[in-house]
């Protein structure tokens, strides 16, 4: 270094103080705060964005105060609550007409549904869809028409006339003609699934065209009663009738209260000349 510096570098501190002496004329002062339109070179109005007047603050375009504790003042803040649809400044379930968070239920009801549900399906998809599950096929109106024209299924049993006075004719159909007796008896034990009868006809061979005219009595009784603890009869009962044709004559009025595992004794009267019993028949 050489001794100019090192002369000057010792003397720079009294040559400050003597430059700042009364005797130079040099007088330092305090520093004063000047609102910056007042700065050399800028007007009011300049686009100074590094710079901001104290009474722009908080306004149109200008940047946010601090408070007292270094927030931003709410009243610098937008207006959060006129953004909702209801005027209020909490927070609120989304719907349709505004923004929000998710409801509990509405979180659950999203969960709920399966992956790739749609809505939009048309019947035809919904339909195939339906009939792709096993053991299921289409059942149509035709098979639906078809089915309920299907008699309902029922049970049948016949009983045979107790006489000793039984004809065969040339059909080889064997009856007992009232001609010769007034009357024939049937004894059966109604079946163990009997509820209700839909059916009770006394089967006859005509041997003419006419109204034909009996009269119906009946006896029944279950096991360890007295074989009279029912008695009926429907006297006067008519039904027209065609010659060489099998009939069926319906003879159910007597038959009322008659139950599984009765046991009964029914007989059927006729005054009128050649009425050839067959039989009796019971659907239920």
């Amino acid at each position: 270094m050489s001794n100019f510096k090192r002369y000057f570098l010792k003397a720079s501190p009294l040559l400050f103080v003597f430059l700042c002496s009364p005797l130079f004329g040099l007088k330092l002062s305090s520093p004063v705060i000047k609102d910056h339109a007042d700065l050399d070179g800028l007007t009011t109005g300049d686009d100074h964005t590094q710079y901001q007047k104290e009474s722009e603050k908080d306004g149109a375009n200008g940047y946010a105060g601090l408070d007292g504790s270094g927030d931003i003042a709410l009243g610098a803040l937008p207006n959060h609550a006129s953004n909702h649809t209801d005027g209020t400044d909490d927070i609120q379930p989304a719907t349709a007409a505004q923004k929000g968070v998710a409801t509990a239920a509405q979180i659950t009801k999203l969960d709920n549904i399966e992956t790739a549900a749609t809505a939009d399906q048309s019947d035809a998809e919904i339909k195939t869809a339906y009939e792709n599950n096993a053991d299921t096929n289409e059942f149509d109106d035709a098979e639906q028409t078809k089915l309920a024209g299907l008699e309902t299924a029922t049970q049948e049993v016949w009983f045979l006339p107790q006489s000793s006075n039984v004809e065969t004719n040339s059909a080889g159909i064997r009856s007992v003609n009232l001609n010769s007796n007034s009357e024939v008896f049937f004894n059966g034990i109604m079946p163990a699934d009997f509820v209700t009868a839909t059916v009770i006809e006394v089967f006859v061979l005509a041997a003419d065209t006419a109204t034909y005219q009996w009269d119906s009595l009946i006896s029944f009784a279950a096991p360890g009663e007295v074989s009279t603890a029912n008695d009926a009869s429907s006297l006067d009962e008519t039904q027209a009738v065609t010659d060489t044709e099998i009939e069926a004559l319906d003879v159910s009025a007597v038959w009322t209260g008659i139950a599984a595992g009765d046991f009964f004794s029914y007989n059927f009267q006729s005054d009128f000349s050649n009425i050839r019993v067959i039989g009796l028949r019971f659907k239920y």
